[in-house]
C-alpha cells in the first residue's frame, strides 16, 4: 500500500537522535510511501569534539533514510528548555507548513524520562505543538535505556536495518561513542525485535495512539 500525501514528523533535540531511536522505522514508512519530515533543535556542539559539521552529517543520514524534508536549528545544546515556549512556535509552524502538502499521521518525539535535559524539552514541546496529530510515538536513545519500556513496535526488514546503520556511519564526529556501535546498533533491534515476536523491530512508548 502505498499511503500518498500522508505525513510523519520526527524531531530530535541533536543530530543523530532521530537515526539512533527511529532510523529503521522512519526508512520502512518511506518506502512504504510516507511523506517524512525531520526536524533538528540544535547543531550539537557540546557533543563535538572534533569540532566537525554535524548539520552536513545529520543532514545527509536523514537522506540515506529516505526523509523528504529537514529543518534544522541552533538552539544552545544543553538548555533547550530555556527556550522551550520559541520550540513550542518553532514546531508549531513547521506542522502547518507541512500540512498545507501531507496529511500528518504520526510524531516522532523523545521520552519523558529521558535522563538528558534536552531530550526532555523536546519531549514537552511535542506534545504541546503537535497537539492535534492523533499519534505521537516516543523513541529509545542511549540516555533513555534505564526507563525505557516500549508498548508500541514497527517492525522491520534487515534492508531497513541496513538503511539505518549506513545513516549512523555519515556522523564521523560520533564515531567514538560506544553506541554508535554497528553491533550495538543490531543488538537493540533484535532485543525489540524478539519483545514485539519478530525478527528485528524499534520500540516505542506512546504518549498518544488514536486509531
Amino acid at each position: 500500500m502505498i499511503f500518498k500525501n500522508q505525513g510523519i514528523i520526527a524531531i530530535g533535540a541533536h543530530p543523530d537522535d532521530i537515526e539512533l531511536g527511529c532510523g529503521a522505522s522512519l526508512a520502512k514508512l518511506a518506502n512504504d510511501g510516507f511523506n517524512i519530515y525531520a526536524i533538528v533543535l540544535s547543531l550539537g556542539d557540546k557533543g563535538n569534539p572534533q569540532n566537525k559539521n554535524r548539520m552536513i552529517e545529520t543532514r545527509y543520514a536523514l537522506n540515506a533514510l529516505g526523509v523528504k524534508e529537514s529543518f534544522f536549528f541552533d538552539f544552545e545544546d544543553t538548555k533547550l528548555a530555556l527556550n522551550l515556549s520559541e520550540i513550542i512556535t518553532v514546531l508549531e509552524n513547521i506542522f502547518k507548513e507541512v500540512s498545507l502538502s501531507s496529511t500528518i499521521k504520526r510524531i516522532y518525539t523523545m521520552y519523558v524520562e529521558d535522563r538528558h535535559q534536552d531530550h526532555r524539552a523536546i519531549y514537552d514541546a511535542s506534545i504541546v505543538a503537535f497537539r492535534a496529530v492523533k499519534q505521537i510515538l516516543c523513541y529509545e536513545t542511549p540516555s533513555s535505556t534505564t526507563y525505557f519500556n516500549p508498548k508500541v513496535f514497527e517492525n522491520f526488514d534487515e534492508i531497513f536495518l541496513e538503511k539505518k546503520i549506513t545513516a549512523l556511519k555519515y556522523h564521523e564526529s560520533q564515531m567514538h561513542r560506544t553506541y554508535m556501535d554497528e553491533n550495538f546498533i543490531r543488538s537493540i533491534a533484535r532485543f525489540r525485535g524478539q519483545q514485539a515476536g519478530y525478527l528485528l523491530s524499534e520500540g516505542f512508548v506512546p504518549y498518544k495512539m488514536v486509531l
